[in-house]
């Protein structure tokens, strides 16, 4: 039996990415109600006190843009500085632009436009060139994989007590995470749950743990999924060891995966101060890293493109492959 671990998360409405992204879409959404064939690449940053609104915008709608950035700060719960950002207080910066003209060009008339074609589907271009990966399976309802699913809900939940008041020491930033345990390509059980919110500094840690193993890990969670082997971490921020480690290697290995697993958490110090130590995170080379990737730079003898412990590795891997052999070749002589 083949045993893998994966891991997902959702973050929660006040996660500053979150917040950015409900407020960019809140603007495409006034624009559009307006004005349906408006072009719109809007992004948003966040800081303490501070929301910055910029990109590149072409519509004949006028919309309020201060105005629907502070009603969706407050609409999150961020109606307090005490909070990191107060809907009402905050300063709200905007550098918007027009559309370049040469992509307005590209997108109001495709290429197949260009070259002739008369279907109705071919007059809009695409303003960027992009990737796209479909996914779906049985796991859930939602055709989802059941750990992000599992996040989201708990994430909702967590946000529905806050809102409720049921908990009203909560505050709108937080995060979850699942990791679910599969047999086989199966889902088997729950290895660990992380619940990580945002709340009032009166309120003590074993507070917030108790109302999460009582109010929201039960609402979401099938019980027949956990067991007592399954981890919980609340607000536990500073673990150093990885909950697990995952080795796919499609079919390709000669060595079983769990055992390559093993040797890279033998080998392999995955902490994160080991990680710097061994990398020589602290020097300054991260310029050079911008552009053209972080991986495949044998120019730039960057730490991590070394393979300095495949012989150390194979030479491992072969003392086990033979140990195996000798434990089949013993049990069959057993029979």
């Amino acid at each position: 039996m083949k045993r893998t671990f994966f891991t997902s998360e959702s973050v929660m409405e006040g996660h500053p990415d979150k917040l950015c992204d409900q407020i960019a879409d809140g603007i495409l959404d006034a624009i559009l109600k307006e004005d349906p064939f408006a072009r719109v690449a809007c992004d948003v940053s966040a800081s303490t006190g501070l929301i910055t609104v910029f990109g590149q915008i072409t519509t004949v709608s006028t919309v309020d843009i201060p105005a629907i950035v502070r009603s969706i700060i407050q609409a999150v719960g961020y109606t307090d500085s005490d909070f990191g950002i107060d809907g009402k207080a905050c300063s709200v910066l905007i550098g918007l632009d027009r559309q370049s003209p040469d992509i307005a060009a590209g997108v109001g008339s495709s290429l197949e436009k260009r070259l002739g074609s008369d279907d109705e589907a071919d007059q809009l271009g695409a303003g960027d060139q992009g990737l796209m990966f479909g996914y779906a399976c049985k796991e859930t309802p939602e055709l989802m994989p059941l750990p992000i699913m599992l996040a989201h809900r708990l994430a909702k939940k967590v946000a529905e007590l806050r809102k409720s008041g049921e908990l009203p020491y909560l505050r709108p930033d937080g995060k979850t995470q699942v990791t679910v345990e599969y047999a086989d390509g199966h889902v088997k059980r729950i290895e660990a749950v992380v619940i990580a919110c945002q709340h009032d500094e009166s309120i003590d840690q074993e507070r917030i743990r108790e109302d999460m193993l009582r109010m929201v890990i039960p609402a979401v969670i099938p019980a027949e999924l956990l067991d007592d082997q399954t981890k919980y971490f609340v607000n536990a921020i500073g673990v150093a060891r990885p909950v697990s480690v995952r080795v796919e290697t499609f079919g390709t290995a000669s060595l079983a995966e769990e055992l390559i697993e093993e040797l890279i958490n033998k080998h392999f110090d995955l902490r994160p101060a080991a990680i710097i130590r061994d990398f020589d995170l602290r020097k300054p080379i991260y310029r050079k890293l911008a552009c053209y990737g972080h991986f495949g730079r044998p120019e730039l003898d960057l730490p991590w493109e070394r393979t300095d412990k495949a012989d150390l590795l194979a030479d491992e891997m072969k003392a086990l492959n033979k140990d195996m052999e000798n434990q089949e070749g013993n049990a069959g002589q057993g029979q």
